[in-house]
């Protein structure tokens, strides 16, 4: 009896949809409801009079794979339905619904206004009523375009959120990218929403949409791309059927993957990077989030939990050599959390280069610091959100304004027999778990 935006956007690509519902009169309605929303090639099929649902039409009625097909043959079309219903009306009640009438058959192509004039004559509107009938509703509608064309001013209980990792009152949501397979049996890559209502919903081009009956704007459009191919289906259709967990476990899972691999100088330090790690899900809810500086010697473990942590932290990206563009626009849309390694040459004023790399890492530790860059032609300014989670590994450590966004993780070369860690470890299940306690 509910039929979701996403379904009926769905639906809307068929060829011919029939909406059969059970036959109660508060089910017909929702019948009639969902085909004037679909309209198009919509169909009304009827059970018999005594049957109530398909299930006693299959049962009691002893109902054939023909008798179905019959049935459907013979559904009216919706509009052919809004038509006999009119005809019943009286006084201002009919004059509603023919207006109503008219301003649906003004989208119909020729042969379909064809059948609507000949139905609407059946009712007493024909020839020249007709004809005159049909021309208001046309210049009605161009009149209500021209209506439709003026922007509306947002409402300030809209809330603005990023689709990547956004937060209101009791619902979150993220943005993850699937694989899909086209009619064409091509791939595409796609963004999709997913809720802490346990909805999953297809992104198209719309900014404002509604989430769990609250409308919502989208503060940027994310793409389809491989970047954000995250969280695995199966453990996405697992979250949405409801599949439950204790939030320790996610804990100890990354806190043991942490130890097994790495001699820190104490649990302290374990403890903080499986915090800070799960807290890249949850960064956006406070107003700053200090980085990571990995500080040791050559061949104490730096590179290597970068490398752990690249499948475990939000939508981690890790790079030697970043470029500001880059890194403005991947923080911008995707909110990831950046890798940074060799990170002291980031404070040398003799790099020219390092100049917008700087001022990423000095404004970017903070809520509502956004870098202002001219992008395009006509060099017009843009503000980009570069507030995210970020590790910087370093050697020789880091110059002071930037060690004071810091919490410093000693690293050490150490004589333990620590197993080396896997090459093809991929995190997918440890992920899984931190998407969904986010």
């Amino acid at each position: 009896m509910k039929v979701s935006d996403e379904l009926l956007r769905s639906l809307k690509g068929y060829k011919r949809v029939f909406v059969a519902l059970d036959n109660t009169d508060e089910a017909n309605a929702k019948s009639r409801e969902i085909a004037l929303m679909l309209r198009g090639q919509t169909y009304l099929p009827s059970l018999p009079d005594d049957i109530k649902d398909a299930n006693e039409w299959l049962v009691k009625g002893k109902a054939t794979a023909d008798d179905a097909s019959a049935m459907l043959n013979r559904a009216p079309h919706w509009l052919a339905a809004e038509v006999s219903r009119a005809a019943f009306l009286e006084g201002l009640e009919r004059q509603d619904a023919i207006r109503e009438l008219f301003g649906y058959a003004v989208a119909l192509d020729d042969f379909a206004l064809a059948e609507f004039k000949g139905l609407m004559a059946k009712i007493g509107i024909k020839g020249r009523l007709f004809a005159e009938m049909l021309s208001a509703a046309r210049n009605g509608k161009r009149d209500h375009e021209d209506d439709d064309d003026m922007p509306e001013v947002l409402n300030d209980d809209v809330p603005i959120l990023s689709p990547a990792l956004g937060f209101q009152r009791e619902m979150a949501l993220v943005t993850v990218s699937v694989m899909e397979r086209t009619k064409g049996k091509r791939l595409n890559i796609q963004p999709y929403l997913v809720t802490s209502t346990r909805e999953m919903r297809r992104l198209s081009d719309e900014q404002i949409i509604t989430v769990n009956e609250q409308e919502v704007a989208l503060k940027v459009l994310p793409e389809g791309t491989e970047f954000l191919m995250r969280w695995r289906y199966s453990d996405i259709k697992r979250f949405l059927d409801g599949e439950v967990y204790a939030p320790g476990d996610v804990f100890n899972a990354v806190h043991d993957l942490l130890t097994t691999y790495f001699d820190f100088r104490s649990e302290v330090e374990s403890r903080i990077l499986t915090l800070w790690t799960i807290g890249t899900y949850f960064y956006t809810m406070f107003p700053a989030y200090p980085y990571l500086a990995l500080n040791g010697p050559k061949n104490s473990g730096k590179s290597t939990v970068m490398r752990l942590l690249q499948p475990l932290c939000f939508n981690m990206v890790s790079t030697s050599d970043p470029t500001g563009p880059s890194m403005f626009r991947l923080i911008h849309y995707a909110s990831c959390t950046v890798g940074i390694d060799e990170a002291e040459r980031y404070h040398n004023p003799k790099d020219p280069g390092m100049q917008q790399i700087r001022q990423l890492l000095n404004s970017g530790y903070k809520a509502g610091m956004p870098a202002i860059r001219l992008i395009g032609e006509d060099m017009k300014p843009q503000a980009f959100d570069v507030y995210s989670p970020k590790i910087l590994a370093a050697i020789q450590g880091l110059e002071d304004i930037l060690a004071s966004r810091c919490i410093a993780i000693p690293m050490r070369r150490t004589d333990k027999k620590m197993p080396c860690f896997p090459p093809d470890f991929d995190g997918a299940a440890i992920r899984h778990q931190l998407y969904r306690w986010r």
